[in-house]
């Protein structure tokens, strides 16, 4: 079963006008935030907290694809007790 979930830090965010590209410590290709996700505004937000804070950001995929990269369905953040 292929792996679905991905945590580590945010090293690169890309946005562009379909999207955002996210890249987990500095690993290729990115994952893909697509603008007319239900959700955008709240995991863009979530994705940039992460960043800011140097927090480690799990990344939830299903398996469809923008190109070459897996498309985001959720995120989430620990924070550090």
């Amino acid at each position: 079963m292929a792996e679905t979930h991905f945590n580590e830090k945010v090293t690169r965010i890309y946005p562009e006008r379909k999207g955002t590209y996210i890249a987990l410590n500095a690993k290729l290709p990115y994952y893909f935030l697509p603008l007319e996700h239900e959700n955008y505004d709240a995991i863009f937000s979530m994705v940039m907290s992460a960043a800011i804070n140097g927090l480690i950001l799990t990344i939830r995929i299903t398996g469809g694809k923008f190109g070459d990269h897996e498309l985001v369905e959720y995120v989430t953040i620990d924070f550090p007790a």
